[in-house]
């Protein structure tokens, strides 16, 4: 679509800072192999907090939200929902649509099909099912306190015209990644920026987003995503999201728009989340990188767990940080104590 025009790809502005992040990204991307050498339990431990992280964001930003022990059923128990209750079922869905690009991206190109497998599997456990394009019309609108719509930010691509704009996407796609004359992390936020303004499907258009955003950048040699939730840096900084969006969104069914503000948002979210990364795996962690490790293992553990969970969680952390980091949560409400003597453990509360 837009985005990969010849017209607009020929003129792609990429300003020094958009370069400056591909080159740190390329940099992180080197020192991937590393750290799997020489830290593969604190990856093991990250990619369990990721996975869940993941789910969780996700299917918030979209309203989807399901109390602590049935989410602990559905995802980390891998139990399937009630099928009369729709926030468990799309629950069930992103599940499973993020576990298949995590065992198989290599094995799936993003191809128009492979973006409708994703959509199925996300809403297969929904009465309305997935992977069939919009019968009616989907802008992106804003709507007041009472649910009436103020105005409409974004028109897209009308439900007769969405097979042939999906069709083109996916094959400019091709096309940009085999020429080669584009860096290829550039194409993931234009390709993402274009699938959202087309709208394809009738629901879950952001969370299929997100999910073909993880596949294009472990294709990409980009394996962040495996060990630090994306989904959770963009629920945490959700109004930026947003912003960049509608910044980009100007002008773009003529091919006018300006893609660098939701580009540097996205290249933006991947370098933090190798930051993050980073600093996980750094033996010298400050106390307040400790806690923060602790607090996203908590989170990432069964709505019951007991200190031993947590040190298994948090290898480099100590026993007494730790402590102190359960101390904290309980003292902000996400935790309680729960049992006595050698029963004891904790309880989450949200």
């Amino acid at each position: 679509m837009t985005s990969f025009a010849p017209s607009f790809l020929t003129h792609l502005v990429v300003p020094p800072r958009l370069l400056r992040m591909v080159a740190a990204l390329t940099e992180y991307r080197g020192k991937q192999s590393l750290w799997a050498q020489t830290k593969p339990e604190v990856l093991k431990r990250l990619r369990q907090v990721a996975v869940i992280e993941s789910v969780e964001s996700s299917s918030r930003m979209e309203n989807v939200e399901v109390g602590p022990h049935t989410f602990d059923r559905i995802v980390r128990n891998a139990a399937d929902p009630e099928t009369t209750d729709r926030s468990q079922a799309e629950l069930a869905g992103y599940r499973d649509a993020l576990a298949l690009i995590h065992q198989n991206a290599a094995d799936m190109p993003p191809t128009e099909n492979v973006v409708r497998q994703l959509h199925g599997m996300l809403m297969r456990f929904t009465a309305a099912g997935g992977g069939t394009y919009k019968l009616a019309t989907n802008d992106i609108v804003e709507k007041d306190a009472t649910g009436a719509i103020m105005r409409v930010r974004l028109r897209t691509v009308t439900p007769a015209l969405t097979a042939a704009a999906m069709t083109e996407l996916h094959e400019a796609l091709a096309r940009a990644l085999d020429e080669g004359e584009i860096e290829p992390v550039l194409l993931v936020p234009l390709y993402v920026h274009d699938f959202l303004c087309i709208h394809p499907f009738p629901d879950g258009n952001g969370r299929v987003a997100r999910l073909v955003t993880l596949l294009l950048l472990y294709r990409m040699g980009y394996e962040v995503g495996r060990y630090v939730s994306l989904e959770r840096l963009i629920e945490d900084s959700k109004a930026t999201y947003y912003d960049s969006l509608a910044l980009s969104d100007v002008r773009w069914a003529d091919g006018g728009h300006n893609h660098v503000p939701f580009t540097e948002y996205l290249l933006g979210t991947v370098l933090a989340a190798y930051r993050e990364l980073e600093e996980s795996t750094a033996i010298d962690l400050d106390h307040g990188a400790r806690t923060r490790m602790v607090e996203r293992a908590v989170m990432a553990l069964p709505a019951r767990f007991r200190l031993s969970d947590v040190e298994k969680m948090c290898p480099l952390v100590g026993r007494d940080t730790i402590r102190s980091a359960l101390g904290k949560l309980k003292h902000d409400g996400k935790i309680v104590s729960d049992g006595r003597g050698r029963a004891a453990g904790w309880r989450r509360l949200a």
